[in-house]
C-alpha cells in the first residue's frame, strides 16, 4: 500500500538491474489496499524479482501476497482486432506513429481505418519520430475516461516509415459509435450521440468557433449540433474565445459528470491549431 508515486519492478539478471528493459513504472492507487495487476515483465536468467519506489517520497511501501504467473506469448494482431480484443488480452501488432507525448503515443494502421492509444513511461520517442512504423507488445486496457488503449507496452522501432495524414471530419462525426461489442469488454464505446463508424484514436482534422478557453483545454463548435473539448499542450499560444481555428490531432473521449463518454481531440503540439479566416 502507498499513498502515491510509482513502483519500479524490475526483474533482475544475475543480480544485475537490466535497465530500461526490465523497469516497469506502475502509478500506484492511493488509498486503503487495493489489489493490482503488472504485466509483461520480461524475464531475466535470475528467480529475483525487485520492488522498489521510483521516488522518494513516500519513504515506504508495504506489498502483500506477492504472486508471480507465466504469461503466455503476445498474440499478433492487427490495430482493429486490438480494439476488440479481451482485456488483459497480451498481443503485438504494427502501426505508424500519429502523435507522441513523454508517456504515451498513438499507432494507427497504414490504411488510415484504425488508431489506438500506447502507454509507456519515458519512451523515448519524440514528435519528429511521426511517421515510424513501430511493433508495439502490450496488453489491452480499458481506460477511465472509456478508451480503450495498449498499456505496459515495449515499442520497437522497425527502421521503416509510412506517410501519414488527417482524416478530415465534421465536429459531429468525431468518435463515431460503438465498434465492436463494448458492452461485454470486447470493443471501443463510441460518444453520445455518435454517428458514423468509430475513429477514436485516429488522427483527425476539424474547424470550429472557439466557445471556450481555459489553460489546457478551449471547446469547439462547427453548427453540427455538439460541441468539442480540445486538449492541447501548455503553451500560452491558444486561440481566444471567437477565433475560427483548424485543429489537428487524436480523435478521444472523456467522460462528463454524468458519466457519459464526450468527443475529444489531443494535439501534441501548437502547430497544429491554426487560426483561419472563415
Amino acid at each position: 500500500n502507498t499513498p502515491d508515486g510509482q513502483i519500479n519492478v524490475e526483474w533482475l539478471s544475475g543480480g544485475v538491474n537490466m535497465i530500461p528493459s526490465s523497469v516497469w513504472y506502475y502509478n500506484a492507487v492511493p488509498g486503503p489496499w487495493t489489489k493490482n495487476t503488472i504485466r509483461n515483465i520480461p524475464a531475466g536468467t535470475d528467480d529475483t524479482i525487485k520492488f522498489s519506489l521510483a521516488f522518494l517520497s513516500p519513504a515506504h511501501v508495504a506489498l502483500d501476497d506477492v504472486r508471480i504467473v507465466e504469461s503466455s506469448p503476445p498474440v499478433p494482431a492487427n490495430i482493429a482486432e486490438a480494439k476488440t480484443a479481451e482485456l488483459g488480452t497480451l498481443l503485438t501488432c504494427t502501426g505508424v506513429i500519429s502523435a507522441v507525448w513523454t508517456d504515451s503515443l498513438y499507432v494507427e494502421s497504414t490504411d488510415r481505418t484504425s488508431g489506438i492509444g500506447v502507454a509507456r513511461t519515458a519512451h523515448g520517442f519524440t514528435l519528429a519520430d511521426v511517421g515510424k512504423v513501430v511493433e508495439v507488445t502490450g496488453s489491452v486496457v480499458l481506460g477511465s475516461n472509456g478508451e480503450r488503449y495498449i498499456g505496459f507496452a515495449t515499442i520497437v522501432d522497425t527502421l521503416q516509415t509510412s506517410a501519414i495524414a488527417p482524416e478530415g471530419m465534421t465536429n459531429k462525426s468525431l468518435g463515431g459509435g460503438n465498434y465492436g461489442d463494448p458492452g461485454s469488454g470486447l470493443g471501443q464505446v463510441g460518444v453520445e450521440l455518435g454517428v458514423g463508424l468509430n475513429n477514436i484514436g485516429l488522427l483527425v482534422r476539424t474547424t470550429g468557433k472557439v466557445t471556450k478557453v481555459d489553460d489546457t483545454t478551449f471547446t469547439l463548435d462547427d453548427g453540427s449540433g455538439v460541441s468539442v473539448t480540445v486538449t492541447h499542450p501548455a503553451d500560452p499560444v491558444i486561440p481566444s474565445t471567437n477565433d475560427y481555428v483548424t485543429v489537428t490531432g487524436i480523435s478521444s473521449c472523456v467522460k462528463d459528470a454524468g458519466g457519459l463518454v464526450q468527443r475529444r481531440i489531443l494535439v501534441d503540439e501548437n502547430t497544429d491549431i491554426v487560426k483561419i479566416t472563415p
